[in-house]
């Protein structure tokens, strides 16, 4: 893996902890609109595999 890959892996993996920290808060305080919570859910339920499977397949 070169240095490209590995920025753009580690971005992937800060863009869904955004994404889990959405969901954490909005579920646990009820502030955040709905729609904003279920959409972060829905990418982290998507995402994870497929950067995980992404990320081992390139080490």
């Amino acid at each position: 893996m070169n240095r490209n890959e590995q920025i753009t892996v580690a971005a992937a993996w800060l863009i869904l902890a955004a994404f889990l920290a959405v969901t954490l808060i909005g579920h646990a305080t009820g502030r955040l609109p709905r729609s904003l919570v279920d959409c972060a859910t829905a990418w982290l339920a998507v995402g994870t595999p497929v950067i995980a499977w992404t990320t081992w397949r390139s080490i």
